[in-house]
């Protein structure tokens, strides 16, 4: 009776004090459950949105091109990965288009200059549409940035697309441009190998032979001679030079020209 006594006060110690994790009897006391971690999904993260500026359009991933005409027009729409060949026979009484547009990219700014490299033959006079999400969109005629027969690359710098009241489009929502025969009778092909929103339109300075001719016979001091830098400047307002010599130029329609040698 006594050795049962002790045993039951052993263990009312044992409990008390915490110091043991055994309980009478010599059984082991159960070990707790686990706790279950938590672990937090990740999110794959998002592609960034795809680039404009500077960029090759023809043929990108991300970017649409196609053709469309009504059943009255003749276009014949021919495309490979670098570049899109359209032959148009038509009326003014319809018109066809080329189109090619884009989604999940960084917006324009409106300070880019887009860049056709084309091959033009025939009699077109196309129109470019600057589309916004919204379906609005602001046209002006390629002749005007001088689009002729032959290989060239066609330069229309965006803030000069404006609709008749002066007003510019919305860059941040431009996801479209289109190519548009319209409004006239047309025959001929244009070939396009090459759509690029520049971020700085440059070129070199092509000089005529009569500007060179010109600079060599100015009678100049001792010491001092005449180098053509630009020619063909038929509506120049005015002339700076920047301090380390490069030459400004400022234009009738509002462009500026910076020349470096």
């Amino acid at each position: 009776m006594k050795r049962t006594t002790l045993q039951i006060a052993l263990c009312g110690l044992a409990l008390a004090t915490g110091a043991l994790v055994a309980g009478c009897g010599g059984r082991p006391s159960p070990s707790p459950a686990p706790t279950p971690t938590l672990v937090a999904a990740i999110e794959p993260l998002a592609p960034p949105p795809m680039r404009l500026a500077d960029v090759e359009l023809l043929g990108a991933a991300g970017v649409d091109a196609a053709c469309d005409a009504p059943p009255e027009a003749n276009l014949a729409c021919e495309s490979d990965a670098a570049s899109t060949r359209l032959t148009v026979n038509q009326s003014a009484a319809t018109y066809s288009r080329w189109r090619v547009a884009w989604q999940d990219a960084q917006p324009l700014t409106g300070d880019e200059t887009l860049a056709l490299d084309v091959v033009a033959s025939g009699n077109l006079s196309p129109n470019l549409y600057l589309v916004q999400q919204d379906g609005n969109r602001i046209q002006v005629p390629l002749r005007r940035f001088g689009l002729a027969e032959g290989e060239q690359t066609v330069h229309v710098p965006l803030r000069e697309v404006r609709d008749a009241d002066g007003n510019l489009p919305d860059f941040a929502q431009v996801n479209e441009l289109q190519i548009v025969f319209e409004w006239a009778d047309m025959q001929g092909t244009l070939a396009l190998h090459g759509v690029q929103f520049a971020s700085v339109w440059r070129e070199p300075a092509s000089i005529a032979p009569a500007s060179a001719q010109l600079a060599a016979g100015l009678g100049l001091p001792l010491g001092f001679e005449a180098q053509v830098m630009a020619d063909g400047l038929a509506t120049m307002t005015q002339v700076d030079f920047a301090p380390q010599g490069d030459m400004l130029v400022s234009l009738q329609e509002g462009r500026v020209w910076r020349y470096h040698d």
